[in-house]
């Protein structure tokens, strides 16, 4: 019965957050921002890697300095341009998203209901922490745990 309860309570929480979250025009411009920055990382990183397998090539001995310099600007432009490619879709999701913010179509962050959820564990903290609902009066909690929204 215990495992159940445990269960049970996961599960109310995790269509809790289902149903009330709602990405905002904050959340959603900072998913595209964190994306910019991956795209940046991940592209640095794969430019980085490169450069050392030249480096490498250059000290075995395989390419000349003046081969390896160029091969590395090469590999460097390269990058520049698959960056700034990926970084043009993302400001352009950007765009889009402030123009529907414009438009209206995207709901105010104050305008959404915030709740809570009290725990309560034991009849003590209940006891404690009375809760009166407005059509029934006081609650009493059902076994050792009860959910509470606010």
């Amino acid at each position: 019965m215990k495992n159940f309860t445990i269960h049970l309570v996961i599960l109310i929480f995790l269509f809790v957050s289902k149903v009330f979250s709602q990405e905002t025009f904050e959340s959603k411009a900072k998913k595209i921002a964190n994306k910019i920055e991956k795209v940046t990382k991940e592209e640095k990183e794969t430019l980085k890697q490169e450069v050392e397998a030249v480096n490498v090539q250059l000290s075995e001995g395989k390419i000349t300095q003046e081969q390896a310099d160029k091969r590395k600007k090469e590999l460097a432009e390269a990058r520049a341009v698959i960056i700034e490619e990926k970084v043009t879709l993302a400001q352009n999701e950007l765009n889009d998203l402030v123009q529907q913010k414009v438009d209206g179509k995207l709901k105010e962050q104050d305008s959404i209901k915030k709740s809570k959820i009290v725990i309560y564990w034991d009849k003590n903290d209940w006891n404690h922490n009375k809760c009166k609902d407005s059509l029934r009066g006081e609650k009493e909690p059902l076994r050792n745990l009860f959910l509470h929204w606010v």
